[in-house]
């Protein structure tokens, strides 16, 4: 999905006080009152995270947001929290909350701005290990489906995906088979041998990636995941 990240507008401070509700118990979620005072005061300090609507006549909506007050006081405390003091030092985090829809999705690889080489590490032995964990891009799902460090970048042309897939992340013998995956259907290839697409375990969305049959080498691939750092 698509992310974009703006301050909130205080024609969306209703919609950002929906996901309050809907995210925090009644006795610790803060009033509609309060989130309109903390836009009206502090509006720089309100920051919400976008994706694109698909609503006729709007062209963004809110998934989350971030809100904050500034203090002049050292420690936090009801009164330190309660009052926007313009150009005091310590910054109050009041809510940082994602709507249920969009949680535990990760990020796209097109929100990196160097691709796949944005989401691994030098492991000091020749390989680019993944650093984070990679997801069911799902919305509403979020399944890890591989943990960080177990798996290594490899450029390789995939088994027939629509549209093709050069980039993948492989995880190699003796590792385990990746967390909630599934195997779909039998690909045959040139030459007689053939392959098992995989899909999230938890919900069936696939191909992610492919593996042969009867191996124990998996590849995902990388556009086809989410991640989580």
């Amino acid at each position: 999905m698509l992310l974009f990240y703006d301050l909130v507008q205080s024609d969306e401070i209703e919609d950002a006080y929906k996901i309050e509700v809907e995210g925090y118990p009644p006795d610790e979620a803060a009033t509609l009152d309060a989130f309109k005072y903390r836009q009206a005061h502090a509006p720089d300090l309100f920051l919400g995270a976008y994706a694109p609507s698909g609503v006729e006549g709007t062209t963004r909506k809110l998934i989350g947001y971030v809100c904050a007050t500034l203090s002049p006081a050292s420690s936090l405390s009801h009164a330190s929290m309660s009052t926007h003091v313009p150009g005091a030092p310590s910054v109050c985090i009041h809510s940082v909350c994602i709507s249920p829809a969009h949680r535990r999705q990760g990020r796209a690889l097109a929100a990196f701005p160097n691709g796949a080489q944005d989401l691994v590490v030098d492991d000091g032995q020749g390989a680019l290990r993944n650093k984070s964990d990679l997801l069911c891009p799902r919305e509403g799902c979020g399944s890890v489906i591989l943990k960080d460090g177990v798996a290594s970048l490899v450029e390789r042309a995939s088994v027939q995906m629509d549209p093709l897939e050069h980039t993948a992340m492989s995880l190699l013998p003796p590792l385990p088979t990746p967390r909630n995956i599934g195997f779909s259907k039998v690909v045959l290839l040139d030459g007689g041998s053939s392959r098992l697409l995989l899909s999230c375990a938890d919900c069936d969305l696939g191909p992610l990636g492919w593996c042969e049959e009867g191996g124990n080498e998996f590849w995902l691939a990388c556009s086809r995941v989410s991640y989580r750092e």
